[in-house]
């Protein structure tokens, strides 16, 4: 007994020592539940397993290595399941990724089939085409960017004009008048009625000046406009005294389109028509005669004088084929109406006369034959 109570003990000792260092992890509930059998069966001799005793008999040594081959297969087995686990693991993956190689290339098969090859003939047109796309669509970008830097540029600049237009900066202080002869400065803006003080902007009333002015028979056309930041500019038209006709006791004074500007009892200081009889005379309209044709020619008469520098104190056109204009009272020139015309526009009467100027004759006769060749005679 005491020796089988010796070999308990050396079995305990070296199960608990081997125990510690080399049993395996799934084992030690097996340590466990051997353990407490020993201490309840004292006189057990069946070593644990995975224990190899230094000293045992014979038969417990043929258990003994029984069951550590029993738990070599266990390890074995164990680390083969880890193994195969591991390995069915990477079988799987590798399957799914073989069946995601698949379905790419059969996506790619498709592609390859219904798209077009890559060095396809047409690859460089559509090529071309996707980059015009783009080009235009960048283009299209920057237009709409631009459009919408100059709609709010000028939105900004039309509030702050808006509150400037409004500040006394714009306010009438001076007004200017231009294109007047006839009547002075004070006058058009007398007969305007146009005062400072108002806006520049939005209450300088141009349309009623402009309609002031027009109502005079010598202003033949009115503007009024802006020189910011704060003057008035009001620009004239006037007609001019080219024309005059006997009516009574008065004259009646016109412009080279027959316009009647005035009526007045003293000798204007511009060529006199005779041999014309007026029928209707009212400010700023043409004078009516008896004989329309008549007026036209004397009208287109004085228009040529005018454009040719030369003056006539008189003219006399009752006669078409006799026809006197009168340099002075005393230097006439008697031709028909068609040659006196002709002369006037090609500049030969001007010659005459300059040359018979400058020579000091200041009396006589000029005539023009059809030729066009002038003569003088000394007496009228």
């Amino acid at each position: 007994m005491d020796d089988n109570n010796e070999t308990i003990v050396k079995n305990k000792e070296t199960i608990t020592e081997e125990t510690t260092v080399a049993a395996p992890a799934d084992s030690i509930s097996d340590d466990i539940e051997y353990t407490l059998l020993l201490n309840e069966v004292t006189d057990l001799t069946i070593p644990l397993p995975g224990v190899q005793p230094e000293e045992h008999e014979s038969a417990a040594e043929d258990v003994s290595e029984e069951e550590a081959a029993t738990v070599a297969e266990a390890e074995e087995e164990a680390a083969d399941g880890a193994e195969a686990g591991s390995s069915g693991d990477e079988e799987a993956e590798k399957g799914a990724s073989e069946e995601k190689t698949a379905e790419s290339e059969e996506k790619g098969e498709d592609k390859a089939e219904y798209g077009l090859p890559a060095g396809h003939s047409e690859m460089g047109e559509l090529a071309e085409k996707i980059a015009a796309r783009r080009r235009y669509n960048e283009r299209k970008k920057k237009r709409f960017r631009t459009r919408f830097y100059v709609i709010l540029t000028v939105l900004i600049l039309g509030i702050l004009f808006l509150i400037l237009s409004l500040s006394s900066i714009f306010t009438v202080d001076s007004i200017e008048v231009r294109g007047n002869s006839h009547y002075t400065a004070e006058e058009i803006i007398n007969m305007g009625h146009a005062v400072p003080g108002r806006n520049l902007i939005y209450n300088l009333n141009k349309q009623e000046i402009e309609e002031y002015l027009l109502q005079n028979p010598y202003i033949k056309e009115a503007r009024v406009t802006r020189k910011l930041p704060s003057t008035m500019v009001i620009k004239v038209t006037e007609r001019q005294e080219r024309l005059a006709f006997k009516y009574d006791d008065d004259y009646l004074i016109m412009d080279e389109e027959g316009i009647l500007l005035k009526k007045t009892r003293n000798k204007p200081m511009t060529t006199l028509a005779v041999g014309i009889v007026v029928s209707k005379i009212k400010l700023g309209e043409k004078v009516g005669t008896t004989d329309n044709g008549q007026m036209d020619r004397l009208l287109e008469l004085v228009q040529a004088t005018t454009a040719s520098d030369l003056f006539f104190v008189k003219l006399d056109i009752a006669n078409e084929k006799k026809v006197k204009a009168y340099i002075y009272d005393t230097l006439i020139v008697k031709t028909d109406y068609d040659t006196l015309m002709t002369n006037i526009e090609n500049g030969r009467l001007h010659m005459v006369v300059q040359k018979l100027l400058d020579d000091g004759i200041k009396r006589g006769t000029i005539t023009f034959d059809d030729d066009g060749n002038a003569s003088f005679m000394p007496a009228i």
